[in-house]
């Protein structure tokens, strides 16, 4: 089964426009082509039927899963704005976890007008189980590297994340909230920046 997390969205669809920013040297001129080799690989494959899905359920239902079960309870709105995610989106997979009993609804003890949301035990263990499948299938795609080089990889990915969310928040002369967490909150890395595939046989 081919499974990609269709929480990522290429550069085209953030609302950001390109900005001129000095010539760049041949690397960046590289991690540009083998970026949009990764958003063209992620187009192909969300056309795919098989490729929104993992255990039969849908990636991004199975994302926001995965965020609630590390960094819940929360309300449907604080969720929507750490995914990054249309509010409208979060509520279909809320509504679907709920009947799947993966998650449930809790009066807020804050405010007695409100809801948490709040994983079940259920819920949790399919995160879980969400979570290592991504984590297997990006270990089988290095599993032929030398170690050193998987390595320097990971960390160089990291680094240019944290660069990267840098950028995104000095270019809107934004602090990060007090009740949101940093972006790259997760063991996993999954937030909506994630462009890890979800299962062997996908790429992002």
């Amino acid at each position: 089964m081919a499974v990609v997390d269709t929480d990522t969205r290429a550069a085209g669809d953030t609302g950001y426009a390109l900005e001129a920013a000095g010539t760049p040297d041949g690397r960046a001129d590289r991690l540009s082509a083998s970026f949009s080799r990764i958003f063209r690989l992620n187009a192909r494959l969300r056309a795919e039927p098989t490729a929104v899905q993992f255990d039969g359920r849908e990636v991004p239902t199975l994302v926001v899963l995965h965020r609630l079960a590390e960094q819940g309870p929360l309300r449907a709105g604080a969720l929507a704005e750490r995914l990054h995610m249309d509010p409208s989106q979060v509520s279909r997979a809320v509504a679907a976890l709920v009947r799947e009993q993966a998650v449930q609804r809790l009066a807020d003890p804050a405010d007695r007008r409100a809801t948490l949301l709040v994983t079940t035990p259920a819920g949790r263990e399919l995160a879980q189980r969400f979570a290592r499948a991504k984590s297997a299938h990006l270990a089988s795609i290095i599993a032929d590297w030398d170690p050193v080089d998987a390595e320097a990889f990971t960390a160089g990915l990291e680094r240019f994340v944290e660069g990267l969310e840098q950028h995104v928040r000095s270019r809107h002369g934004q602090h990060q909230p007090a009740h949101l967490p940093p972006l790259n909150t997760g063991p996993d890395g999954d937030d909506a920046t994630d462009t890890t595939p979800a299962d062997p046989g996908a790429t992002t």
